[in-house]
This record gives C-alpha cells, structure tokens and sequence, in this order.
C-alpha cells in the first residue's frame, strides 16, 4: 500500500496485513439526551461542551447543601483527570460518600466498629464463596 502525506514526507510504500479504522467519539455533554435536558431546563453552565462541575463533582444548581447530584466517568473527566477509569470511579464515588455524609451529618464509626464490620462483611463473603457450585471453565 502506498501513503502520502499533505503535510510532509511521504512514509511510501508498506506492507500492510490489515486496517484498523478509528471512529472516535463524541465527548460532549451536549449529545446525551438527559443530561442535554438538564442542561437546558435548569439552565447547567457548559464550557467546551461539559458541564462545569464542582470541585466535588456536584452539578452546579443542581447540587445543593440539602441534596447532592454527582456526575461519574467521562462527564467527571474536566474535574478528575482519567474520571472514566476504575480508578477514577472509585475516586469520586469515595468522594461523593464523604460528600454525602458530611452533608447529612453523619457520626463516624470507631476504629473498631469499623474493623468489626470489615470482618463480619468478610465473613460472610467467605461463607458466600463456599456455598458457589464448581463449574467446568470453559476457557
């Protein structure tokens, strides 16, 4: 196959054993029905097509100190840089509880009644995995 360049040296020719084509995306706010009727019914600040969040991740008009409204993944991503990722999810979702909790006032556990949930939540998942019939893995 032959490629050419408008923008500098030709590569030439190259030996090609398959094509990949990448289509892209749009990242827009914009283009999502509900959140383009958010935007637009309550009147949403938009920069770039995303909506600009708070520090939090919170919606702006939306998110007020007797509710909260939080945005994840690619939406989030002006905010948390790689917001779409696992990391980036648990991130703001750990955020978003702290958020939630100062907002409600929440007491605190202890130390240990943290450690005793921890290990009761253990062990009922270790009790769970027990109880999973062994399969054949196919693959």
């Amino acid at each position: 196959m032959h490629v050419s360049s408008r923008y500098g040296e030709d590569p030439g020719w190259l030996d090609v054993t398959g094509v990949v084509a990448g289509t892209g995306f749009n990242k827009s706010v914009l283009t999502l029905p509900l959140l383009r009727r958010l935007v637009e019914h309550y009147d949403v600040p938009v920069q770039d097509g995303r909506i600009r969040l708070r520090t939090n991740c919170g919606v702006p008009r939306l998110d007020r100190e007797d509710s909260r409204l939080c945005l994840m993944g690619l939406t989030a991503n002006n905010v948390i840089p790689h917001g779409d990722t696992i990391a980036g999810l648990k991130y703001i979702g750990r955020r978003f509880v702290a958020d939630v909790a100062r907002a409600e006032n929440l007491r605190r556990r202890s130390f240990l009644g943290r450690l005793g949930m921890q290990i009761s939540l253990s062990r009922e998942t270790a009790k769970a995995l027990r109880e999973v019939r062994s399969t054949q893995q196919l693959a």
